[in-house]
């Protein structure tokens, strides 16, 4: 494509697509392919970005995957190197970061689904499964917590989310069961 994987020293590097991993210098082992894929990546390696916009704005984080239009997106932020490393998006806009005032966008967060993670800007550890699975403040530095089912959203660390609001019945072959202490 077009100004595809421009390069200075990097090795192992893949683009395909309009301006796709257009501002690489020294990354090595990334894979970009699709329109303005990781095309402001300079020093990030061993990322993952397939489908249109994906990763666009991370110019530093390294071992991501982004899989979905718009997927591990940064809109805007201040001074960030975008997002750290380690993070897995799969689905049209998922881990989408909207604007984050923070210089780190967080490090493995997995989300599935579309807008899975929407707007998650600073979180660690956190599992997003299903559509437009959320954070509930985008600012906060969630650890540790897990949202399933659509809409889900994560108000606190270490903690898991099963459903939303319209959620009226969760159930099993048996009971949840605590682990003994012994």
């Amino acid at each position: 494509g077009f100004s595809s994987g421009l390069n200075t020293t990097g090795i192992g590097n893949t683009g395909f697509g309009h301006n796709a991993l257009n501002s690489n210098t020294s990354a090595q082992a990334n894979t970009a392919i699709g329109n303005e894929a990781l095309s402001t990546n300079t020093v990030g390696r061993r990322n993952t970005a397939l489908g249109n916009f994906a990763l666009v704005n991370s110019t530093m984080g390294s071992e991501n995957v982004a899989v979905g239009e718009s997927s591990l997106l940064v809109y805007s932020y201040n001074n960030g190197t975008s997002f750290d490393a380690i993070n897995t998006a799969v689905g049209r806009a998922s881990l989408n970061i909207l604007n984050s005032t923070s210089t780190s966008n967080g490090i493995r967060n997995t989300a599935l689904g579309g807008y899975a993670g929407f707007n998650t800007q600073i979180s660690t550890d956190c599992t997003f499964l299903g559509a437009y699975t959320s954070v509930l403040t985008p600012a906060t530095a969630y650890v540790n917590s897990t949202a399933i089912g659509y809409n889900a959203v994560i108000d606190a660390s270490n903690k898991v989310r099963i459903g939303n609001n319209a959620v009226t019945v969760i159930e099993g072959q048996v009971p949840f069961t605590n682990p003994s202490d012994r």
